[in-house]
């Protein structure tokens, strides 16, 4: 595909600007780089979000660390996660998360098929379940509540803690990680 791509990004079409995006530069052809302006973007610092969350729209500091951890600091992102249908989102997950101990297999699986209403946002579920048991692990080790992202689950956060064992929780994330490997794959 590179080698296909290369032809126009040597002879643009004059109405043309080509901008191509990647997480690795070093996975793209020396020709093509060597045709290309290299532009290097960082995340924005965690506490200049969470400030200007705070300030916009009248955040609390913990619900400004979550939507800035949730978005991965990206200031778009953050905005258009502010919306209903992320809260909704996130309650849903959090009705599936907290609840999962007692529910039957039926319940869970018609929990999971409300998810599918927003098979476009499956990372965006995959991302919320991360940082549930990122919460859960990260209590199991310290047990301090100020460290929680979802700190108004502190109740169920320390339940959980306390009914895993760290390999458990540690094949939980990873199995999520591994769920989005295959999703970005697929």
């Amino acid at each position: 595909a590179q080698n296909a791509l290369l032809k126009t990004i040597e002879e643009p079409p004059v109405y043309a600007i080509i901008i191509l995006l990647t997480e690795n530069c070093d996975s793209l052809l020396p020709t093509i780089r060597s045709r290309c302006v290299t532009l290097t973007m960082n995340p924005i610092e965690k506490d200049k979000i969470c400030t200007y969350l705070e300030n916009k729209f009248q955040l609390e500091p913990e619900q400004a660390q979550i939507a800035a951890n949730y978005c991965q600091r990206n200031v778009g992102v953050i905005e258009e996660s502010l919306c209903q249908q992320k809260e909704e989102m996130k309650n849903q997950v959090l009705k599936l998360l907290k609840n999962l101990d007692s529910m039957d297999i039926a319940s869970i699986i018609d929990t999971i098929k409300e998810f599918s209403t927003h098979k476009n946002d499956i990372n965006d579920y995959l991302d919320l379940m991360l940082l549930w048991y990122r919460d859960v692990l990260m209590f199991k080790v310290t047990k301090d509540a100020n460290l929680l992202l979802y700190s108004d689950e502190y109740s169920a956060i320390s339940e959980q803690a306390t009914k895993r064992d760290y390999e458990n929780i540690e094949n939980i994330i990873a199995a999520i990680d591994k769920a989005k490997v295959r999703l970005k794959a697929n």
